[in-house]
């Protein structure tokens, strides 16, 4: 498999918006295995699904694909839950990232120059603010202690926070402006 750009939804509220405008790009899309009933039925059979529990598969995954100049790393978590239900949420999405994050690490050495973007589109509602906003620092957390680990690599990691879905599309033109051009963005928090 040869892309350029790879998608990954990782959490229990997908998107759908961002699942379809990630199509509209050249980039290959990954699902969480545990969504599966979360993808529209359009685009179930479009989406390849991974398993987020293991960060040996998540390597041998990467490993078949050539090409990566981008992976785009898009969590979420389910914020209409109950306050007990949303703190376990928060807690098994970003375990899931961790495991992600590790299993893309032998991708991330080989391929000099790769550019790893944590995305997050997750707002935060009055009755769970603080687990929403807490889920973002650590999805930011690990977006930073990931790009200091690579750093070396010449790897460059940043974490954007999308505030309005609309501005995906710009996203997506942003990455690959980046990615044409010699712009040097590390360990940099974007708000769009």
């Amino acid at each position: 498999m040869n892309c350029s750009t790879v998608y990954v939804f990782i959490g229990s509220a997908l998107d759908n918006n961002i699942i379809r405008k990630s199509f509209k790009t050249d980039g290959i899309c990954f699902v969480d295995k545990d969504s599966l009933t979360d993808v529209e039925a359009d685009y179930q059979t479009k989406v390849n699904y991974i398993n987020l529990n293991d960060s040996q598969s998540i390597e041998k995954i990467f490993e078949d694909i050539e090409g990566i100049k981008s992976i785009v790393v898009c969590p979420s978590i389910n914020n209409e839950l109950k306050y007990d239900k949303l703190l376990l949420d928060v807690d098994r999405v970003l375990r899931k990232l961790v495991i992600f994050s590790k299993g893309i690490y032998p991708t991330a050495m080989r391929n000099k120059g790769i550019k790893v973007w944590f995305l997050d589109s997750n707002v935060a509602n009055n009755e769970n603010y603080v687990l929403t906003k807490s889920f973002s620092a650590g999805v930011n957390a690990i977006s930073k202690t990931f790009g200091m680990e690579l750093a070396r690599k010449s790897t460059i990691v940043n974490y954007i926070k999308l505030n309005d879905i609309d501005n995906f599309e710009k996203i997506s033109d942003f990455i690959d402006l980046v990615l044409d051009k010699s712009i040097y963005l590390d360990m940099q928090n974007l708000i769009v």
